[in-house]
């Protein structure tokens, strides 16, 4: 099971960069303003329409949750903003500058979303805190006290 994850981590290693670093910026600290603007997105240039002209505006401070039926795109939507995906047209912007010429990495470590497919090993968190020793429990109380999941 640990090759595995090793040739997962190996696969992410050897990836490419997906931005050039001198044709962006760093996003700096944003306020939340977020605001799509006639965003249209297909998974391949000859796909359908998965989003159609999409706009929305969300202040800083507000909390949004994304519902819908199966297949409506909320996750596409959230891995748009995420930079996961780019818009086929129309465009992203954070605090009024398009994502397209932001630092992905800078944006991402500033937003929260939680998709509806959050699996990222197989079994439960609890050896995670612990790989390769031996488990007594703690781990995970603990980061489920810090994070108020866990009384």
């Amino acid at each position: 099971m640990l090759e595995i994850y090793l040739e997962r981590i190996n696969d992410v290693l050897n990836t490419a960069p997906e931005q050039d670093a001198n044709a962006v910026v760093l996003a700096g600290p944003l306020t939340g303003a977020v605001t799509m603007e006639h965003v249209s997105f297909r998974y391949s240039k000859q796909g359908p329409l998965i989003l159609e002209d999409v706009s929305v505006a969300v202040n800083p401070g507000s909390r949004v949750a994304l519902v819908g039926r199966t297949g409506s795109g909320k996750s596409t939507l959230a891995r748009l903003m995420a930079g996961l995906y780019e818009p086929s047209t129309g465009r992203l912007l954070f605090d009024g500058k398009d994502l397209k010429y932001l630092d992905l990495h800078s944006v991402r470590s500033q937003l929260g979303i939680v998709t509806q497919d959050t699996k990222l090993f197989g079994g439960t968190v609890a050896p995670k805190h612990c790989p390769g020793g031996p488990y007594d429990g703690s781990g995970p109380r603990s980061s489920g006290r810090q994070t108020g999941v866990h009384p």
